[in-house]
């Protein structure tokens, strides 16, 4: 009895023994997880949204209107669109010349053209105009309203007008009728002109005519 005893005291011996790491000391079955070195496979952070900043218009330069004490943005639709309009205003003042002109002539062009107005209305309208267009017609006929309005003018004005603006278009004649506006007006130059004009003008074409042919716009003219 005492040897069965003993032998199962031994067996359980064993047992420990076999279940520590040979120290004595019980070993750990499970992996302990070290904490990875990549910065990114840390734990997250908490999302947090950024804080919207106010909106501030910027310039064509780049900065803040509010930096150069600029009028804000509007609001409103028509706001921006009646700021649109004036920056459109702006950009063709710059680009042409004679814009403001143009305006002026195109409201009495508006009101010349009408048939149910009056002979003496009319003339006076077109005297007018030919009157502020004096000393220009020839930079603003290739314009394409200008061109319009030049050409209601020689239709409707009297001959001593109609004279005036021949001797002004006189020197220009080959290159207006080079151009996609500015050939109407010639041709309607061409049709109530007197004799000596269209001999004068006939005189001109010698030796241009072979490149005028040639020209798309210039052949419609010849």
């Amino acid at each position: 009895m005492a040897a069965k005893g003993e032998g199962s005291n031994e067996s359980k011996k064993r047992k420990r023994f076999s279940s520590t790491d040979g120290k004595g000391e019980k070993s750990n079955p499970k992996k302990v997880k070290l904490p990875s070195k990549d910065p990114n496979k840390g734990p997250k952070k908490p999302f947090k949204p950024a804080k919207q900043q106010p909106h501030k218009a910027k310039s064509q330069f780049g900065k803040s209107e509010a930096n150069y004490g600029e009028k804000a943005v509007p609001k409103t639709t028509r706001e921006r669109r009646l700021q649109a309009k004036e920056l459109a205003e702006a950009r063709k003042k710059k680009r042409k010349p004679h814009y403001t002109l143009e305006q002026e002539l195109a409201s009495l062009w508006e009101k010349m053209r009408q048939r149910n107005i009056a002979k003496q209305d009319r003339s006076k309208l077109v005297s007018e105009a030919l009157r502020k267009m004096k000393g220009k017609i020839p930079e603003i006929a290739s314009s394409h309203v200008s061109s319009r309005i030049l050409q209601t003018c020689v239709k409707y004005c009297s001959q001593d007008e109609r004279n005036a603006v021949y001797e002004e278009l006189r020197p220009h004649f080959l290159t207006l009728a080079c151009n996609t506006y500015a050939v109407h007006l010639v041709k309607k130059m061409l049709d109530t002109a007197s004799k000596e004009q269209l001999g004068e003008f006939i005189s001109f074409l010698h030796g241009h005519v072979a490149s005028l042919l040639r020209h798309m716009v210039g052949s419609v003219g010849t």
